[in-house]
């Protein structure tokens, strides 16, 4: 038998090992949600410099469909907007600044589709999150996009052919081939839809459940959610217009009749009444731009 001595000394032993144990796994514990904290800020700060640079290319693409209004010509899409940012003084640096914000916001998307991130207690499940996910990828996709535009304009002092030799393009090489001009259809009617979609969520306001009102005085809650108003509504509006070309380029067999945002501007400022409603739509695409500044600063980038 042991001693009592004995005893206690077995006893001690097994309560440091049970110590020993509870500090390690807090530990443990505590450097796993240092790590958790790291990352989501580091997300959430992707999230907010991707949707300032986002309003920087509205702000700028606005300015370039006032210009149209005007005939002064230029390119109110993707390429026209950096291009014409790197042609001011020091447009190099910030078409790099841009293109940093544009990574910044691809992977902020990417990374909700992937892990949920940004769902939280709220998260969805079933068809509607795998829906939302699907959005973001999409989202993150067309950033993506914009990143290579930046790195070629950069690398060759071209952003490319714009908008709507990429619709001419792709509205080409489908029609090619057996069905393609039902695909070219199909095509049409799904931007027509998500333009759909756009101006309901104008008018139906969903986007401020994204926002933190509670950290807002009164004057921004009153009016800076008009800004999404206006500005869903104008990105709505230049959908339903490209979608409308693209269906009429299948219809007539003519992937000429395909355009982009720039040609859909264009169309719109030959009709009548085209400065008019043209000059509507830069307002619109203005106050998207202000509005993803506000995003920016008050957008629950980690909740949504």
């Amino acid at each position: 038998m042991r001693c009592p001595a004995a005893r206690r000394e077995v006893s001690t032993a097994a309560e440091w090992g049970k110590s020993l144990h509870v500090a390690t796994s807090i530990a443990h514990r505590a450097r796993k949600g240092r790590r958790h904290i790291e990352r989501s800020r580091a997300l959430e700060v992707a999230g907010r410099v991707g949707l300032s640079a986002r309003g920087v290319v509205y702000c700028v693409a606005a300015v370039l469909a006032v210009q149209i209004a005007l005939g002064q010509g230029g390119r109110a899409d993707r390429q026209g907007a950096l291009k014409s940012v790197a042609d001011e003084p020091l447009g190099h640096v910030l078409v790099v600044i841009l293109a940093a914000g544009f990574a910044a916001y691809a992977l902020w998307r990417f990374a909700k589709a992937a892990t949920g991130a940004g769902e939280g207690k709220g998260r969805e499940t079933g068809g509607k999150g795998i829906a939302k996910r699907l959005a973001d990828v999409g989202r993150g996709a067309i950033y993506v996009g914009f990143l290579f535009t930046a790195i070629r304009l950069l690398a060759t002092g071209t952003a490319g052919g714009g908008s709507d030799q990429e619709a001419k393009t792709w509205s080409a090489r489908l029609m090619a081939h057996d069905g393609g001009q039902w695909a070219v259809l199909l095509g049409g009617a799904i931007v027509m839809a998500v333009g759909a979609v756009l101006i309901v969520r104008a008018f139906a306001q969903k986007f401020e459940d994204h926002l933190d009102l509670r950290q807002m005085n009164r004057w921004e809650r009153d009016w800076l959610p008009r800004l999404g108003i206006v500005g869903y509504g104008a990105r709505g509006a230049v959908a339903v217009l490209i979608g409308v070309f693209v269906i009429q380029a299948a219809v007539a067999f003519d992937p000429k009749k395909a355009v982009g945002v720039d040609g859909a501007l264009k169309r719109l400022a030959g009709e009548p009444y085209g400065a008019l409603l043209l000059a509507l739509v830069a307002l619109g695409l203005l106050s998207f731009g202000v509005f993803s500044f506000v995003e920016a600063r008050w957008r629950k980038v980690l909740e949504d």
